[in-house]
């Protein structure tokens, strides 16, 4: 009997399949989703009945020639477990017991599996035979990027496809990242990714043809995993609307907790936002990221990140600890980048990278930025794993950057207070942008549904092709513990086309109660979401098209009579305004056009009209006052 449960196990069972003459059906709790092991030996998702996808199961150890799948003909089953959410629990082997099991969990909205597998000799995983076959008709999220970095960095543009058009649709290869989201014929929302990524290579998705999506990793030789083989979980998460694909809590159930003896003491984990002069003028020189630091708290910001270069300045060390110590006196903590090669080598148990977080915890700083780790294979998840708890023994904050996508992190390894892996705002810098629109419009029910992203969001100074109102959406749209805000603060606090928004980028939070997906949602064409903080509610708009929109916002949901009502959103009837700015790739000062911020207030009742510009936005902030 697998994880016994004393106070919630209902039932347990021990089935031989081999040569029924009937189908065995396996359910979530509630019956939405089954899974069916065929009498033909194929296995099947079911939504209803509704055929969602098929799976198929099996392992290549060590140097022996490619084996077909394995059919797994012994169950054991929990029912009904509790104790990491509501799911039923099977395990799924061989009855000779001779190669990895199969445990399978389903829950009420997803399907998790993931091998097991322990011997006496060094495990080499040289390949997963495991494979999705999506129903005809489904249509896939993914992200391109036309040139190598795509699968080492993340960060792509998204876009969408038939699957049967999957295999062909890419110029670079057939190979995609995680998360693959998923729109099914019946109108359900989905997902294929995986989560408790550790002692493992990251997985990919091979488009094969046919429909079938087979799991791909970087290592083509394989990689050790020692003793115990436990791979990451691999979730098929199938919702009912946006909403439900927003808010879903699989890759959480499926992470474990925090280790309790490193993250005994977690106070210094704090959300918030961070100043970060490089984007718009590069790493200063001490004095100009001290005034960074001023500005910071005026922005009523948490921290302020000081990029690369900083290891440059003379007497480095010194002047980091002043600066952290000035900081503190503003409530300011310092993050500080640096570049993974310079701390890559596991020799001596990581000891070059002890010996720089060291370095870090004395000169008093909040935490870490590292970058460039730009893969996936193990041997780079051994690093990030040993960075995380490298830094929670030393209470520092972690930002990963260069990375792929998260599984679970943010909630096993809670120091590390956001990762890149998406395609953020810095791209409107490189020849490769601009950011657009349709990007954007695509990122809060795609990259972001499987974790925190840091994009870095809001620039007025290289917005691309979208307006200011569309920027300052991204605040309410976009989701991360701690916002790394792209513009120089002193354009925020200073430009008088900017002030009408200040008070929105000072309150609006970093951290949320409830979100709602609104129905007039559609990925990639227009985001409407709805996100509480508390007794305050913000809502964000994103029009990812080149067209005028009109939407219409019913307050009476939100029980607001007691709320001042603040809209921020583009002032289509106005001249665009011409401000001396920055632009992205020539380095040279340039006029960026923009439509400004038409600011207006609302009731707590009744609908809200408003005309969003194409590749536009809108904010409404409803900041509870109980004297209204």
């Amino acid at each position: 009997m697998i994880r016994l449960n004393k106070l919630f196990l209902l039932f347990g069972c021990i089935v031989i399949f081999n040569s029924c003459t009937q189908d065995l059906k396996m359910s979530s709790p509630d019956k939405r989703i089954s899974f069916v092991l065929t009498k033909d030996h194929s296995y099947v998702v079911l939504v209803g009945e509704d055929t969602i996808a098929r799976m198929n199961f099996g392992m290549r150890l060590g140097q022996k020639e490619r084996e077909p799948d394995v059919f797994y003909e012994r169950i054991e089953c929990v029912a009904d477990n509790t104790v990491n959410g509501h799911y039923n629990e099977y395990l799924l082997s061989l009855k000779t017991g001779d190669k990895p099991a199969v445990r399978l969990c389903i829950y009420n909205d997803a399907i998790a599996f993931r091998y097991e597998y322990e011997s006496t000799e060094n495990i080499k995983v040289i390949d997963e035979n495991s494979f999705w076959t999506l129903s005809d008709g489904t249509i896939v999220w993914y992200f391109e990027r036309d040139n190598h970095y795509k699968l080492k960095s993340y960060a792509g543009s998204w876009k969408f496809t038939d699957i049967e058009s999957l295999d062909t649709v890419s110029r670079m290869e057939t190979i995609q990242g995680a998360p693959l989201i998923f729109e099914f014929k019946n109108g359900l929302k989905g997902f294929l990714s995986e989560a408790a990524l550790k002692n493992y290579s990251g997985l990919r998705l091979n488009a094969i043809g046919g429909n079938k999506l087979k799991s791909d990793f970087t290592e083509k030789d394989g990689f050790d995993v020692g003793h115990k083989l436990q791979s990451p979980w691999r979730v098929l998460f199938i919702g009912n609307d946006l909403t439900e694909l927003v808010n879903q809590d699989v890759i959480k159930g499926l992470s474990p907790g925090p280790d309790p003896v490193i993250y005994e003491e977690t106070s210094y984990i704090k959300p918030g936002k961070c100043a970060w002069r490089w984007f718009a003028k590069g790493t200063g020189n001490f004095e100009q990221e001290r005034d960074i630091i001023d500005k910071a708290a005026l922005l009523n910001f948490q921290y302020s990140m000081i990029d690369e270069g900083w290891n440059k300045w003379e007497n480095a060390w010194n002047k980091i600890s002043e600066l952290a110590v000035y900081g503190k006196q503003r409530n300011i903590g310092l993050i500080l980048w640096k570049h993974s090669k310079e701390i890559l080598s596991p020799e001596n148990d990581y000891g070059v990278m002890c010996s720089w977080l060291d370095s870090i915890a004395d000169s008093g700083a909040a935490g870490v930025k590292v970058d460039f780790m730009d893969s996936e294979a193990k041997y780079m998840i051994d690093f990030d794993l040993k960075l995380l708890e490298e830094a929670a023994k030393r209470k520092l904050l972690v930002v990963l950057h260069g990375c792929q996508k998260p599984t679970g992190e943010q909630y096993s390894y809670p120091n590390e207070i956001t990762r890149e892996g998406v395609r953020g705002i810095e791209l409107n810098k490189m020849s490769e942008g601009y950011i657009t629109a349709a990007h954007n419009a695509a990122l809060p029910f795609t990259r972001f549904v499987v974790g925190n992203a840091d994009y870095t969001p809001l620039t007025f100074t290289m917005p691309g092709e979208t307006t200011f109102a569309h920027q300052l959406a991204t605040l309410v749209c976009f989701t991360s513990t701690l916002q790394v805000i792209a513009e120089d603060p002193e354009i925020l606090l200073e430009n008088k086309y900017i002030t009408p928004a200040l008070d929105f980028i000072r309150q609006v939070p970093t951290v949320w109660d409830e979100t709602i997906a609104l129905p007039q949602s559609e990925i990639g064409k227009l985001v409407v979401m709805a996100r509480r903080s508390g007794k305050n509610w913000y809502i964000g708009i994103l029009n990812g098209e080149e067209k005028q929109k009109e939407v219409s916002i019913n307050m009476d949901s939100y029980h607001l009579f007691s709320h001042k009502i603040t809209i921020l959103n583009d002032d289509i009837f106005a001249d665009k305004i011409l401000l001396p700015m920055k632009g992205h790739r020539s380095g040279k000062m340039e006029r960026i056009a923009s439509l400004p911020f038409r600011v207006s207030g609302g009731t707590g009742e009744g609908n809200i009209p408003l005309v969003i510009a194409p590749n536009g936005g809108a904010v409404i902030m409803m900041i509870f006052k109980p004297d209204n």
